[in-house]
């Protein structure tokens, strides 16, 4: 059984909080790596209770769930990916998503867009909307088109492959190649679903 969430818009100590909690949660999935903090860490980190965490989201899925809405729109603004047209977008995207190299806190773990996409009835609405409405308009195609709607979901179903593979089976040599080799050879394939569709 999962706590109510507010609703409504709130006032904006109630604002920071949340940013806190998110910011101490995406803090505590770097240090995790691999793994999902638990509610207590991401509480005692934020410096809150561990209640008040569950007030505001829920559950820990529906944390998991506003974290990568969160990152996958932080994703979709990034410079690298403001030429959807570019020969190197693919590759570039690629890189945005699974850089290891990163250190920063704030890049998002494909875990937590992986068990996001997975968590339950929250998230799927939500990232519906991301790839129908969202994701269309900024990789140039046309949202009210079926098959640029077609085009967008391959997309993301060929990156979630790609880091199922990579982070979650861990199959060689995918795993241990780096992410320059795989954003090279398999970024125009991802180039080539959109393409398709202009």
């Amino acid at each position: 059984m999962t706590t109510s969430r507010k609703r409504g818009r709130r006032p904006k100590s109630e604002e920071n909080t949340l940013l806190v909690i998110k910011r101490a949660a995406k803090d505590s999935l770097a240090q995790a790596g691999r793994g999902r903090p638990t509610l207590r860490a991401i509480a005692e980190r934020a410096g809150v209770d561990q209640a008040l965490v569950l007030y505001y989201f829920g559950s820990m899925d529906d944390l998991y769930s506003e974290l990568a809405l969160d990152g996958m729109r932080e994703l979709l603004n990034r410079k690298a990916l403001a030429s959807p047209t570019s020969p190197s977008f693919g590759s570039s995207l690629i890189t945005a998503i699974f850089d290891d190299s990163s250190s920063s806190s704030s890049r998002l773990p494909f875990e937590t867009l992986f068990y996001g996409a997975i968590a339950g009835a929250q998230f799927r609405p939500l990232l519906a909307k991301l790839i129908s409405e969202e994701m269309p308009e900024r990789l140039s195609l046309d949202r009210r088109s079926k098959r640029d709607q077609l085009a967008v979901s391959l997309l993301v179903a060929q990156i979630l492959g790609l880091g199922v593979v990579r982070h979650i089976l861990k199959l060689e040599p995918v795993a241990s190649a780096s992410i320059q080799t795989i954003a090279k050879e398999y970024g125009p394939s991802l180039n080539l679903v959109l393409s398709r569709a202009r």
